[in-house]
């Protein structure tokens, strides 16, 4: 269906060789419609919807597993940074929050005390030292 430039070619090629030996020449020959039966029509698109469906389980496959990359360098990342962990811990608390709806959070002990008063000064000490490229209170004279 996608070449009926050729089809017509072929088509006239076919006829011409029939219809010469008694001086007829075919000049030109056009598809107009194509009718394809119902089922067969039927057949395509399940066909073209399977070959999307399966595209679109590959596209997300891939995306899955550079996700899962991006986890695992994240999680390096914070078991070798508490303090970027902490400021995860606090970003995620104010996202939660922000909202203005009424909001609940149940904190455990644990994750209340790692975000406790010397937490956040590291955590603010580190973002200083980031901020004013390396001069922070450990580098001061």
């Amino acid at each position: 269906l996608s070449n009926l430039e050729q089809l017509d070619a072929l088509i006239r090629e076919t006829i011409a060789a029939k219809t010469e030996p008694w001086g007829i020449r075919a000049q030109s020959v056009e598809i107009r419609d194509v009718s394809i039966p119902a089922d067969l029509q039927e057949a395509m698109s399940r066909g073209a919807q399977a070959e999307r469906e399966k595209e679109a389980r590959i596209i997300y496959g891939q995306a899955e597993a550079e996700a899962a990359e991006k986890f695992v360098e994240a999680a390096r990342t914070y078991l070798n940074e508490p303090v970027a962990l902490q400021l995860r811990a606090m970003s995620i608390m104010y996202e939660a929050v922000k909202s203005e709806r009424n909001t609940i959070i149940v904190v455990p002990n644990q994750m209340a005390d790692s975000l406790g008063q010397s937490s956040m000064m590291a955590a603010m000490s580190a973002g200083m030292t980031a901020a004013e490229g390396g001069k922070g209170p450990a580098d001061a004279p």
